[in-house]
C-alpha cells in the first residue's frame, strides 16, 4: 500500500521502475481475502509505476501479478484513502499487469472506493473524493474478468481528465483470457479525457455479454482508434458480444467515437438489441443500464460482426453493427 506521500507534486513526482537492463516482477498471492490487491494506492499521488528499464522507454520490463483466486480482487487499485484523498496525477505505464485466470482476479487496474472491490455500477462502489490526471498508458493486462474497472467519484467535481491510452488487454492464450469486459468507465466527467488506441481481443467464454467497452455517465471525452475484436459468448443460455457501448447520461456530453475498428462479435444472440443482442456499437444503454445519450459524436468507425450466431437460443435473434 502507497499512502500519501508529504511533497509529491506534479514537478516532484516519485517513480517506480526497473533498473537499467533488468527485467523485473512483483508477484503475490492474496490469496481467498476480498477487496485486495497487489499494490495499492490509497489516495497517493503522482506516482509514476513506470515498467520500461531505460529512461523514457516503452518497453514492458516490470510484470506485476496476483495469483489469489479471490473475485474481489485486483492487481493495482487506485483506492480514495478518505472522502477528501484520492490519487491524483498518477501514472501507470509499460507493465505487464497479469491476474490469476480470467475467472478469479476481478481487474487488472481498479479505481474506486478505498474498501471494496467490485465490478458492481452504484454509490457504494465509487470513489470517495475524486480522481484526476490519471494516466494508463501502453500496458499490457490479461488473467482477469474486466482489465479496467473505474467508478468515478459521483458528484462535482467527478473523475476528470483520464487517459486510457495505447494498452493490450487481452491475450493470445486462453488461460489469460479478460472474462467479460476489456475497459468499464463510469463518472469520468470534467477536464478531458481519451480512452484511445487499445486493442481489446479475445475476451471469450460462458459469462454473459462480453463487452469490449463499456462507458456509463461520462463525457468530454474522445473514443478513438480502438481495436475491438474476438468478443466471443460460447454458452447457450441467449447472449451475445457487445464491441463498445456508451450511455453519456448527459444532454450534452460532448462525446467522440471515431475510427474505432469493431470485429468478430459472436454469441448464440437474444431477440432485444437493448438487451442480449449481438451488437457492434450500442448507445444509450451500457452494462445493463438505459440512459439519456446526447452530444455524442459518432465518426468514420468500422463494424464487422462477421461470424453471426453460436447454436443455442435461436428464436428470433437479432444482431446489428450499430444501435441506438
Amino acid at each position: 500500500t502507497i499512502n500519501n506521500i508529504t511533497g509529491a507534486s506534479i514537478t516532484n513526482t516519485i517513480s517506480i521502475k526497473p533498473a537499467t537492463g533488468v527485467n523485473a516482477t512483483i508477484e503475490g498471492n492474496t490469496g481467498t481475502t476480498g477487496n485486495t490487491s497487489i499494490i495499492k494506492l490509497n489516495g497517493a499521488k503522482y506516482i509514476v509505476i513506470d515498467g520500461s528499464n531505460t529512461a523514457n522507454g516503452t518497453t514492458r520490463n516490470l510484470t506485476i501479478r496476483n495469483l489469489g483466486t479471490s473475485t474481489s480482487s485486483a492487481v493495482i487499485w487506485l483506492g480514495s484513502a478518505s472522502s477528501t484523498v484520492a490519487p491524483v496525477g498518477c501514472t501507470i505505464k509499460n507493465c505487464i499487469i497479469k491476474g490469476a485466470s480470467p475467472s478469479t482476479t476481478l481487474a487488472g487496474i481498479y479505481s474506486g472506493i478505498g474498501t471494496t472491490v467490485s465490478a458492481t455500477y452504484g454509490t457504494a462502489n465509487a470513489s470517495a473524493a475524486a480522481q484526476s490526471d490519471i494516466s494508463i498508458t501502453n500496458n499490457s493486462i490479461s488473467s482477469s474478468t474486466y482489465g479496467v474497472i473505474v467508478h468515478g467519484y459521483r458528484t462535482s467535481p467527478y473523475n476528470s481528465s483520464w487517459n486510457i491510452n495505447s494498452n493490450s488487454i487481452g491475450s493470445e492464450t486462453s488461460s489469460e483470457y479478460i472474462g467479460k469486459v476489456g475497459v468499464f468507465v463510469n463518472y469520468i466527467i470534467n477536464g478531458t479525457s481519451s480512452i484511445s488506441e487499445n486493442t481489446i481481443f479475445n475476451i471469450k467464454g460462458t459469462q454473459a455479454n462480453p463487452t469490449g467497452l463499456q462507458a456509463l455517465t461520462l463525457a468530454n471525452t474522445s473514443i478513438s482508434k480502438n481495436n475491438i475484436y474476438s468478443l466471443w459468448y460460447t454458452g447457450t443460455e441467449g447472449y451475445g458480444g457487445k464491441g463498445l457501448e456508451l450511455a453519456t447520461n448527459y444532454t450534452n456530453a460532448n462525446v467522440s467515437i471515431l475510427n474505432n475498428i469493431i470485429s468478430d462479435v459472436r454469441g448464440d444472440g437474444w431477440a432485444s438489441l437493448s438487451g442480449d443482442g449481438i451488437v457492434g456499437i450500442r448507445l444509450g444503454v451500457a452494462a445493463g443500464y438505459n440512459a439519456v445519450t446526447n452530444g455524442v459524436k459518432l465518426y468514420n468507425n468500422t463494424v464487422n460482426l462477421a461470424y453471426g450466431s453460436y447454436t443455442g437460443y435461436n428464436t428470433a435473434t437479432l444482431s446489428a453493427a450499430l444501435y441506438l
